[in-house]
C-alpha cells in the first residue's frame, strides 16, 4: 500500500521541511516528493510513502492540516503490488 499526499502549503521555507519531520518522525522517507510553487504564495507539493499503514498515514496528514502553513491535505491510497517476475524460457 502507498499513501499518496497531494499537499497546498504557504510558500515559505520552513514548509518542506516541516512536513518531511512528520514522516520522520516515524522512521519514515517517502519515495518521491515533487514540490511546485504556484506563483501566488503557495506551494503544491506531491509526496508518495510505501508500506504505510492506513491508520498511520492518516495521522500524518492530520498533523499536515493542523499546521498553520498548510491550507490543505489531499490523501489517497494506491496498491503498490509488484508485478510477478516470469522465468524466461532458456
Amino acid at each position: 500500500m502507498e499513501a499518496h499526499y497531494t499537499v497546498h502549503a504557504a510558500a515559505e521555507p520552513q514548509a518542506i521541511p516541516r512536513l518531511l519531520n512528520y514522516f520522520a518522525q516515524q522512521a519514515l522517507i517517502p519515495s518521491r516528493l515533487a514540490a511546485r510553487e504556484d506563483g501566488f504564495g503557495l506551494v503544491m507539493l506531491s509526496i508518495v510513502q510505501p508500506g504505510i499503514e492506513q491508520h498511520n498515514a492518516r495521522i500524518i496528514a492530520e498533523k499536515m492540516r493542523a499546521s498553520v502553513l498548510v491550507e490543505s491535505v489531499a490523501l489517497d491510497f494506491v496498491s503498490s503490488a509488484v508485478p510477478e517476475l516470469i522465468p524466461v524460457p532458456g
